[in-house]
């Protein structure tokens, strides 16, 4: 297929999963809203549907854009409480046999959402970035989560009941004495294979990572960005639990952070602005680092200070305490956010934290020097241990007899 075709059925496929979302959304309304997953969640499916299109009509020959594209399509028509369960809500509860075949809408949605769940788990760690395993051994696991994916896509089709979200439940159309056996014989089975994938999936990226330079090293870091954002979405909102903030509680940190991953990805294999990954992650460190020890100064400071008030004064002083409890917290940012900002550079960017104090203590060492040799000795030696170039050499522009 040329280039225009691949183009063309990209973005067919990404107008039908729109579709397919609006028609969900339209059921939903219809069944009286009886299941009702959040409409942030559409944020995530759109992401993963664009991002995937994006990148099969300008990198075609990633595998990575045709898996997120139809992992999409399958997680939207299948997955929890979207077009397949309401489908099969209207056809059975709302209205009774107003549409025809809604046991097999349901049956193909209890296909679709174990396979794209698996696919974007277990695939999209084994491809990415380039859309090819680790190596030729790798192959061999990818083969076999495929393996494992149409295993339990079988399973779920042989399963005696089909359950839809909102606890609707009908007999499988294809009859429940196979997947009676099915089910009993290999659930345990497909639990431990399962793992045990994940894990060599994750381990893969982890053995990608040491052995990548260059561009796709700096992919791979997009990717565990993307990635490092849904447990940092928790931790803020575990922060809004302690700290009795309602407002964050209700953010849709999760379903904003899941997006991240796709649109991380689609960043690192686009390579749009590549290279600013190690400053965003430098900075997700520091104020992250950040958040949470202010956090949890707060609430030491508290609870230290209600004690102490309480002792001296007999009664609370909820409002005080606030006050002095925000005025110090206030004055430890600046002095906590540069002992953070060293320890991570120390950490995590040794070349670079290396290079700034060398950079520092030559500007301090050539600002009352005089002498022109060694000033040009320093700063050949600034240059070699700070960018370690195979050579140095110096050029000094001669002086005119006007310019004495």
């Amino acid at each position: 297929m040329g280039r225009s075709g691949v183009v063309w059925l990209a973005w067919s496929l990404w107008l039908f999963g729109i579709a397919i979302g609006l028609l969900g959304r339209l059921l939903e309304a219809l069944n009286g809203h009886l299941v009702s997953p959040p409409i942030e969640g559409d944020f995530v499916f759109v992401a993963v549907l664009t991002v995937g299109a994006l990148i099969v009509s300008r990198r075609r020959s990633n595998r990575i854009g045709w898996l997120l594209l139809l992992t999409a399509l399958l997680l939207e028509f299948g997955g929890f409480g979207t077009f397949a369960d309401q489908y099969a809500i209207y056809a059975f509860v709302t209205r009774p046999g107003a549409l025809p075949a809604g046991d097999w809408v349901l049956w193909l949605g209890g296909l679709a959402q174990p396979v794209g769940f698996l696919a974007i788990a277990l695939l999209l760690l084994l491809l990415y970035p380039d859309g090819h395993p680790l190596s030729p051994r790798w192959g061999l696991v990818v083969w076999l989560a495929a393996g494992y994916i149409a295993l339990t896509a079988v399973t779920a089709a042989f399963d005696p009941i089909l359950s839809s979200a909102a606890g609707l439940q009908i007999p499988n159309p294809l009859g429940s004495q196979i997947g009676a056996r099915v089910a009993g014989s290999w659930h345990a089975f497909l639990l431990s294979a399962g793992l045990g994938l994940l894990l060599a999936a994750i381990a893969s990226v982890f053995l990608r990572f040491r052995r990548a330079r260059g561009d796709e090293r700096q992919q791979l870091k997009w990717f565990v960005f993307g990635a490092l954002l849904i447990p940092l979405a928790g931790l803020i909102l575990l922060f809004g639990v302690l700290l009795n903030l309602p407002w964050v509680e209700n953010l849709p940190l999760w379903q904003l952070s899941t997006a991240g991953i796709p649109i991380a990805t689609g960043i690192a294999i686009l390579k749009y602005r590549l290279y600013d990954i190690d400053v965003i992650i430098r900075r997700t460190l520091i104020y992250g680092a950040l958040t949470a020890t202010l956090a949890f100064l707060y609430l030491g400071s508290v609870a230290v200070l209600e004690q102490l008030l309480r002792a001296v004064t007999g009664r609370e002083q909820s409002q005080i305490v606030t006050v002095l409890s925000t005025l110090a917290i206030a004055a430890l940012f600046a002095p906590l956010r540069r002992r953070i900002q060293a320890v991570i550079d120390r950490r995590f960017y040794q070349r670079k934290y290396d290079a700034a104090q060398v950079l520092a203590a030559h500007s301090t060492k050539v600002r009352d020097e005089v002498d022109l040799g060694k000033l040009t000795d320093e700063l050949v030696a600034v240059v070699t241990e700070t960018m370690q170039p195979a050579s140095v050499s110096l050029w000094l522009k001669e002086a005119r007899p006007h310019e004495k």
